[in-house]
């Protein structure tokens, strides 16, 4: 059996490697720069509002890139990594709004207390990986 992880790289064209790279640099630049700014704002390390504002501008100015080069990179993809990628951002959706509803309606019955929605999107993210390494595998 191949290596799933191959599937992404090594039997890639030169112009998916090219895009895989340019989204993870996106990506990361925005992760780092979402945390810089939420451990500035909650450090109040920013001080007036309009620091706070830029900074939040930023942080959604590179998120906004993130996502056009992740769909550039997707557009672009040969049909097997395409069919990956969006079963498995169907997945993490999917499982998004089942986990948004239940705890919507947990609150609403007192079962549960107020979260963050960075719980939520965490939650998203983890499913859309796995379900990437998986739907890898199977195709492998």
């Amino acid at each position: 059996m191949k290596n799933p992880m191959s599937l992404a790289c090594e039997e890639a064209p030169a112009r998916d490697r090219q895009n895989l790279r340019r989204l993870r640099v996106s990506l990361l630049t925005w992760g780092a720069t979402f945390l810089i700014v939420t451990l500035a704002a909650t450090r109040d390390w920013l001080g007036p509002a309009w620091l706070e504002v830029a900074a939040i501008l930023l942080c959604t100015t590179l998120g906004g890139a993130a996502l056009l080069r992740y769909g550039r990179y997707v557009r672009e993809a040969d049909e097997l990594r395409r069919k990956i990628e969006v079963d498995s951002s169907g997945y993490a959706l999917g499982v998004g709004v089942l986990a948004g509803l239940t705890y919507f309606l947990l609150d609403a019955t007192g079962f549960v207390g107020e979260t963050e929605v960075l719980h939520l999107v965490t939650l998203m993210l983890l499913t859309k990986g796995a379900a990437e390494f998986l739907l890898k595998r199977r195709y492998a």
